[in-house]
């Protein structure tokens, strides 16, 4: 047989966690029995572009405008019929609606997948978006959040039937990331992602600015690495400059070479306001780094606080400054728990078993016997 066509349908194809675990997951799954096509419905970063190895790979650019924009139904529409996917794989609630469009092509395997909440809806309590995924619901297979929190709330919240939920958790390629010695001079704070409010980097400046305050010498062995790219970089760069904090907090925008950076870490902090799973996480902890992370989303289930890192206080700096604080002279805790991060990563999180999950659900030509093992209601046929 041919190899199934996946078309995958997210908003915008730029660096990000998310299109990372797309990009892996095409570059690891039997190019015999998949060929994928990446819709984007705004467009892509070229950066992205060229991280897809596969070479049976097509990515196109719908360039929707802001707002609604009902040529993209049609557009969507044309696609389908174009290239008859056997899946549609969508991601996250700006791709949701046009599941409709995939169900009125016919399109047969139909899966929505759910990587975390934005800033409109940071605990899921939106009436109006819940209301949208009830109504698209009985356009959809299989939805598939990526950490247990998310998979509840849609049970038990979005009141979507369990049999239809499939929680994956996202996957690092571990040979990229290695544990490492570490014996810096200066004491490195850094942090990974979009530059966006939802990650909440402002805050971790905050909490390193009142140690600096606490202890001005510091200044002489403490820094802070952010890195990413997004539009609230300008701000970022802003309170740095205003507070004179240049000599210790250092923006490196995005980047390519993240494996790397990680080894001038000596604690990764992640004060996002909501997660899913996050993969600089994962990344930070496979290289062997103590974490701190606030306590939201699917953060617990990643960090055993006082085991592997440290959970605080969503928007609380003092928290994020007292955990740096516990790091900043104990070598040995460092270490410990670095060591039990890379343990709980190669435990749960690898890339060759996030693979394996996709690759179950994907099987279109076995889809009736998911969907006997999962109890869903799975048609044979459209």
């Amino acid at each position: 047989m041919p190899p199934a066509i996946v078309l995958h349908l997210v908003y915008r194809f730029d660096i990000g966690g998310l299109e990372t675990v797309l990009v892996n997951l095409i570059n690891t799954l039997p190019t015999d029995k998949f060929r994928h096509v990446i819709v984007a419905l705004t467009d892509s970063n070229p950066q992205m572009v060229a991280s897809i190895k596969a070479d049976n790979v097509e990515v196109i650019e719908l360039h929707k405008q802001p707002g609604n924009d009902p040529k993209i139904h049609y557009r969507l529409w044309q696609l389908f019929r174009q290239y008859r996917p056997q899946i549609v794989h969508s991601y996250n609630l700006a791709t949701l609606e046009y599941q409709l469009v995939a169900f009125l092509s016919g399109v047969p395997l139909r899966i929505h997948a759910e990587h975390g909440r934005d800033i409109y809806d940071l605990d899921g309590s939106n009436k109006k978006y819940q209301i949208l995924r009830r109504l698209v619901n009985p356009a959809i297979h299989y939805w598939v959040p990526v950490s247990e929190e998310l998979a509840q709330w849609l049970v038990n919240t979005v009141k979507i039937p369990a049999s239809k939920v499939n929680r994956i958790y996202n996957g690092i390629d571990l040979t990229h990331y290695q544990p490492i010695e570490r014996n810096h001079a200066v004491f490195t704070v850094g942090t990974v992602g979009r530059t966006v409010a939802v990650k909440n980097q402002l805050c971790l400046v905050k909490a390193v600015e009142q140690l600096l305050v606490r202890n001005p010498q510091l200044r002489l062995k403490l820094q802070l690495l952010i890195v990413g790219d997004g539009e609230l970089l300008p701000q970022l760069q802003t309170y740095v400059h205003e507070h004179q904090l240049q000599d210790c907090v250092h923006l490196l925008g995005a980047r390519t070479d993240v494996a790397d950076i990680l080894k001038d870490f000596d604690v990764f902090v992640l004060p996002s306001l909501a997660e899913g799973i996050a993969l600089t996480l994962l990344e930070a902890m496979a290289s062997g780094l103590p974490v701190i992370a606030t306590k939201v989303g699917g953060n617990p289930e990643i960090i055993d606080s006082g085991i592997n890192g440290q959970l605080v206080p969503v928007r609380n700096e003092q928290a994020l400054a007292d955990g740096i604080a516990n790091y900043l002279d104990n070598a040995q805790l460092r270490q410990q728990h670095g060591a039990a991060a890379r343990s709980k990563v190669e435990q749960a999180f690898s890339l060759q078993a996030m693979a394996r999950n996709y690759l179950n659900l994907y099987q279109y030509e076995d889809r009736t016997k998911i969907s006997e093992q999962n109890g869903s209601a799975m048609p044979k046929n459209n």
